[in-house]
């Protein structure tokens, strides 16, 4: 309500109330009442006026009264924030407030009620169940309530006070924490096959988890591989994949109720076998011309009891191991030929097959020689024939065609007797006298000065010849030329004379001559046993002329023995013994080094020497045994406190035995 204004200047054509805020047009000038509505309750505003005037063609304008406070008159609270209730503990709930956004009035005062709605852990429904409690009363924005049920939900209203009256908030809901879990959850595992499991679980009851299940941990666990999964309320089972085979699991699982876990509960299991992983070619090592050595190692990952190895040979079973071994020794193949080998390994499960390793047995003599075919063309030509052997065993590299003639030995020129010897053998000695001057060639005397003897017969000397092999031959070039085969040849570059024959040896290759069949064999290595060319350090060993399997193996008096044996002895001449403590060889014997004595003499040959329990006494002197306290000269004891150890000295004691050694060594000698 206002008053015209008291000077108008002019015509008054509206008017305008401002609070400032609403502002409210009037355009009625009979009528200068005006009611605005919407405002805040208890709330202080500055109320203004404002006339305009215009018209007669003049500008006009506007003029603002001066302000008028008024106050809005209270009414009961407006705007409730909801509450806020957490969960401290299982018997503590915080309840916390804001105050109204609209309070509408002075003296602001708080209520708190309380209900119980719902307590599962009570094995009787509670007398205080859905009743209101007036909890708390004041001024303050919070209530801490306590004293309450484990795992129990509470409804809680606010009543906000003014002096006008009061409003009522929403419900809020709190529950207070679980307790400590009194029985953790049982588990089963099942194993579906070598890669997955299976894995169940019965939901807690309420009482032994002391609350509802809010979260499981399931743990899959084992020396390479840590999984952790969670599932939520309502799931009781899954299915783990991707697991390792023939490994073992261990399975544990743990339930939370919000405030508390229960305690580990844990299954152990073990995967079915898989088939197995990583499976190597094998290794393999020529024997001879028919045998190879077969050696594998087990796969990276076995994913099982290995129960069998099986050695293919050109995809076809060759033969099957035991899952101890680590070789095989393959036999029965032809010399120099490529074969394919590869090493399946076998579980429970299945079988998986290696890679192929390629190897060529090695060369060997040709066999199945057919006899030569003879044609007599003239008197002074043969006609010789022959076929392809019916093994050739290698590559041929050509014939060679032997001729053998026939002729009566001269006799002899030179003096002979026939003496009778003991046991009725005839001892033949012979005799030959030859000037000072001249030589001797075996049977015959000769002039050095112009004749040769070339292996047992004399030629006249002549220039640009040489002797080899029992022919005195031409030779175009003395100085440069070598004799093979009884042919003086010309030196080449990486040949060499073998068994009669001039051939090419390459580097890292050795010849091995046979004698009895009149031929060589040239081949990688370098060493020879018997006439096959072989390498010590390539696994083989000759033993007795004749390569074997060098695996786990020695050579012992030509015998084939295992490296756990004690040979006594050497590889010619020696014997094998079981390992025993307290034992050494002597000799070819094994003999209790605590009894006895082993003396070695002049000759290289052990001697031995029981001695009991008196070895501390005693020592060596060559082949004998002389007491500790005396020294030895030659193979005898004396007495350094007496005696020298000399060729000449005052007593005749050593010396005596000195010459008497000397004369059996010349004796000897002259035999």
């Amino acid at each position: 309500m206002w008053s015209p204004p008291v000077i108008a200047n002019g015509v008054i054509d509206r008017y305008e109330i401002r609070l400032p805020n609403p502002r409210v047009s009037h355009d009625d000038l009979s009528n200068l009442t005006v009611t605005v509505t919407d405002l805040v309750p208890y709330t202080d505003y500055l109320a203004t006026v404002l006339a305009c005037s215009s018209g007669g063609g003049l500008i006009g304008g506007c003029t603002e009264s001066l302000p008028t406070a008024v106050t809005t008159l209270p009414t009961i609270p407006q705007d409730l924030a909801p509450l806020a209730v957490v969960a401290v503990s299982e018997s503590f709930l915080a309840v916390s407030w804001q105050p109204p956004n609209r309070p509408n009035g002075p003296n602001l005062r708080y209520e708190l009620l309380r209900r119980k709605s719902r307590q599962p852990l009570a094995a009787q429904p509670p007398a205080d169940l859905h009743r209101w409690f007036n909890v708390y009363a004041g001024d303050k924005l919070f209530h801490q309530d306590k004293g309450l049920s484990r795992f129990t939900w509470y409804q809680y209203q606010l009543l906000v006070y003014n002096d006008v009256g009061y409003s009522t908030g929403q419900l809020a809901t709190g529950v207070t924490l679980a307790g400590v879990p009194l029985h953790p959850p049982s588990l089963s595992v099942q194993t579906i096959d070598h890669t997955s499991i299976h894995i169940s679980w019965t939901e807690p009851s309420l009482q032994d988890l002391q609350g509802e299940v809010e979260l499981y941990t399931l743990r899959v666990e084992s020396s390479h591989l840590r999984r952790t999964l969670t599932f939520p309320p309502g799931v009781d089972s899954t299915v783990i994949g991707d697991l390792q085979p023939s490994t073992r699991y261990r399975v544990s699982l743990q339930v939370s109720n919000g405030a508390y876990n229960t305690s580990n509960t844990e299954v152990n299991c073990t995967t079915e076998d898989g088939e197995p992983e990583g499976v190597f070619p094998p290794e393999v090592v020529p024997v001879n011309s028919s045998t190879v050595r077969v050696l594998w190692s087990p796969p990276v990952q076995p994913n099982g009891a290995v129960t069998e190895y099986s050695v293919y040979l050109d995809g076809t079973v060759h033969a099957t191991a035991d899952n101890t071994s680590g070789s095989y020794l393959l036999g029965g193949l032809l010399p120099f030929t490529v074969y394919d080998i590869k090493v399946e390994v076998c579980t429970v499960y299945g079988c998986v097959k290696s890679n192929a390793t390629q190897v060529t047995t090695v060369e060997d003599l040709p066999a199945d020689i057919a006899p030569p075919h003879t044609q007599v063309l003239s008197p002074r030509s043969v006609r010789v024939e022959w076929s392809s052997p019916g093994q050739p065993s290698g590559i041929m590299l050509g014939y060679e065609v032997w001729r053998k003639m026939l002729r009566p030995c001269g006799g002899a020129e030179w003096g002979s007797s026939v003496t009778q010897g003991g046991e009725g053998s005839e001892v033949r000695c012979s005799y030959l006298q030859c000037s000072a001057s001249q030589g001797v060639c075996v049977a015959s005397c000769y002039q050095p000065q112009r004749q040769v003897c070339c292996d047992g017969v004399v030629y006249t000397s002549k220039p640009l010849h040489l002797c080899c092999e029992g022919r005195y031959q031409p030779s175009p070039n003395s100085s440069h030329t070598l004799c093979c085969g009884g042919k003086l040849l010309p030196p080449l570059p990486d040949h060499q004379c073998c068994g009669g024959y001039y051939i090419p040896v390459a580097t890292g290759e050795v010849c091995c001559p046979d004698p009895g069949q009149g031929r060589v064999s040239v081949g990688v290595g370098d060493a020879c046993c018997g006439r096959v060319p072989y390498s010590p350090s390539g696994g083989q060993l000759c033993c007795g002329g004749v390569l074997h399997d060098g695996y786990r193996s020695q050579c012992c008096g030509g015998t084939v023995i295992e490296d756990t044996l004690v040979c006594c002895g050497d590889a010619e001449r020696g014997k094998p013994h079981t390992p025993l403590t307290g034992l050494s060889c002597c000799g070819e014997d094994y003999l209790n080094s605590s009894t006895s004595l082993c003396c070695v003499g002049h000759d290289g040959f052990p001697r031995m020497h029981p001695a009991g329990n008196g070895t501390v006494r005693l020592q060596c002197c060559g082949s004998e045994v002389i007491n500790q306290e005396e020294e030895c000269c030659n193979g005898v004891g004396y007495n350094p406190h007496r005696h020298v150890c000399a060729d000449r000295v005052s007593s005749g004691l050593v010396t005596e035995v000195r010459r008497q050694s000397h004369l059996s060594m010349t004796e000897c000698h002259l035999d």
